[in-house]
């Protein structure tokens, strides 16, 4: 279960979003590093000749290691936490911080600045701002783009006329509220695109799902068909070699031998068509319970009469054991069937012996078991022989005719009624 759940998260929309966004600031954030590291450089343009070297080379080295360090860290982050909704906000975070450093030149130079020169950084300011890896986190961004235009707007302050002041506020305000909403409608984009990529993943397991289970059920049928062809093939075949010879003799004494054969030879059909039906019906989800209170005494002896005439035929003896009896939830005609298939087995694979029917109290159940002296199961066939078309290995020891359903079928009938097989 918690294998499931982990899975399911990691391929929630959420997870998918989170994912994505971070792919797309992790990629972005290398490239914006050698962007701001060269933009720095037109900054110096523009102050180097006002404040000389000094005073911009120590705002360049900060900014230059600041970027450096940032990136490692977002490596490390990634790394040690994964691609979580935590690590998604602290690298927003410091991209935004690393982001406003840029845009803080202005009021730290202002005083050497002129106004031409403070609309050039402006103009440089909002080019970064426009491409700004952050875009992907609207409050994020929303926060970066406030410090940013707020620092810029400290230069307008200094130098420029009320007018000036004004329109550049204005300007500020307004395209401001413009990029943040473009922000907003990128960022919604990029969710929905997430949304319908986790939906579009579900479907396809969904799909695959689907096809494994339609080819498991191709798979069966082929072994059906397979299986049918050929089990039934060998006693139809003496069934018609027997029907030949007893039509075409005369003796009487071999007729009274023969005749025995084709019963059981026809019984034998009987029970494995019964079973191809009930398979079939099992696998188009067609076989249905009817629940019901059943004397399971009156049951038992029901399908215990005549029983022992058929081990007699073969040999064998036959024991009815009732130590106890009652009520019990089931459906009759399901759980006559379930035993009947198990005394079959019982004297299918008996040379001698006997066989005892029983039904036994076990605390506040009623157990029904079937003992014989057969050749057995061997130990390495248990795993298998309640699936469909699994016969054992001492099956050939016996000749016993079959088509390996009647255990997975009784399984599969036991199941509907609640009752454990064993």
């Amino acid at each position: 279960m918690h294998d499931k759940s982990a899975a399911d998260a990691a391929t929630s929309p959420d997870a998918e979003f989170t994912r994505r966004t971070l792919d797309i600031m992790l990629s972005q954030t290398r490239a914006s590093a050698v962007a701001l590291t060269l933009g720095g450089l037109l900054y110096g343009l523009v102050i180097v000749p006002r404040t000389g070297w000094l005073p911009w080379l120590g705002w360049y080295l900060a900014l230059v290691i600041s970027l450096q360090l940032r990136q490692r860290y977002f490596t490390s982050l990634v790394a040690r936490d994964g691609y979580t909704a935590l690590t998604l906000r602290r690298v927003s975070l410091w991209a935004g911080a690393t982001g406003v450093f840029t845009a803080a030149c202005v009021p730290l130079f202002v005083h050497w600045l002129t106004l031409p020169e403070v609309a050039v950084l402006t103009i440089l300011t909002l080019g970064q701002m426009l491409v700004a890896v952050i875009g992907v986190e609207p409050r994020m961004y929303a926060m970066y783009m406030v410090s940013s235009l707020s620092m810029v707007y400290v230069g307008w302050l200094a130098h420029g006329s009320n007018v000036q002041k004004f329109v550049i506020g204005m300007a500020i305000l307004l395209g401001g509220t413009m990029m943040q909403r473009a922000v907003f409608t990128y960022w919604k984009t990029l969710r929905d695109n997430a949304d319908m990529g986790a939906r579009n993943a579900l479907l396809v397991e969904q799909l695959r799902g689907a096809l494994d289970k339609e080819q498991d059920i191709q798979n069966a049928r082929s072994r059906f068909l397979a299986a049918a062809s050929h089990d039934l093939r060998q006693p139809v075949q003496a069934l018609v070699f027997l029907t030949d010879i007893f039509r075409r003799t005369a003796d009487t004494t071999r007729r009274e031998v023969i005749a025995p054969q084709i019963v059981r030879t026809g019984e034998s059909i009987d029970t494995m068509f019964r079973h191809l039906v009930d398979f079939a019906q099992i696998d188009a989800g067609t076989l249905r319970v009817d629940l019901q209170p059943v004397q399971l005494g009156w049951l038992i002896q029901s399908v215990a009469s005549g029983f022992a005439e058929k081990c007699a035929a073969k040999g064998l003896r036959f024991r009815l054991d009732l130590q106890a009896d009652g009520a019990v939830m089931a459906d009759p005609v399901l759980l006559e069937r379930v035993v009947r298939n198990f005394l079959d087995n019982a004297a299918k694979y008996s040379l001698g012996g006997e066989i005892v029917l029983r039904v036994q109290a076990s605390g506040d159940e009623l157990e029904i078991s079937v003992e014989d002296q057969g050749v057995g199961i061997e130990e390495e066939d248990l795993a298998t022989i309640w699936k469909a078309f699994q016969r054992g290995r001492s099956a050939a020891l016996v000749e016993a005719e079959g088509l390996g359903l009647g255990l997975a079928i009784c399984r599969h009938m036991a199941d509907m009624m609640g009752a454990r097989l064993g």
